[in-house]
């Protein structure tokens, strides 16, 4: 994953297929019959709930701008204004840890992980590059 790159819109070194490995609300597994995969073109990353692109992340409500922040070699979007419904979307290149466990008995990636977060209802989906 170039970070730099995604800052920039630019997400073709992580374009391709990725699914959706666990999905979790209010701390709880749900299941994730029949749910949509991430979907990542040069110039957008697109869930079921949101696109992320050069222009911000927009969601049912509209466009929202946003700020990245590296942390521990993964780098988090976060938006930048006080809305209602919150979001941030966080990828984990391979070899970096998460708190979801994606292998038992590894603490790093063995693949690309991108994690997309809200705040209704503490929604988690846990997407991994096929």
């Amino acid at each position: 994953m170039n970070f730099t790159q995604i800052q920039a819109g630019d997400y073709s070194n992580i374009a391709g297929q990725w699914q959706l490995s666990s999905r979790q609300a209010k701390g709880r597994e749900m299941t994730i019959d029949n749910a949509k995969p991430l979907a990542i073109t040069n110039n957008q990353l697109t869930s079921d709930s949101i696109t992320l692109s050069k222009a911000g992340l927009k969601d049912n409500v509209g466009l929202h701008p946003v700020n990245f922040k590296t942390v521990n070699g993964s780098l988090a979007v976060l938006l930048a204004d006080s809305v209602a419904t919150n979001w941030s979307v966080t990828f984990y290149p391979i070899g970096t840890s998460t708190e979801y466990v994606l292998e038992a008995g590894s603490t790093t990636n063995s693949k690309n992980v991108i994690v997309i977060w809200t705040s209704n209802m503490s929604l988690t989906d846990v997407y991994v590059q096929s």
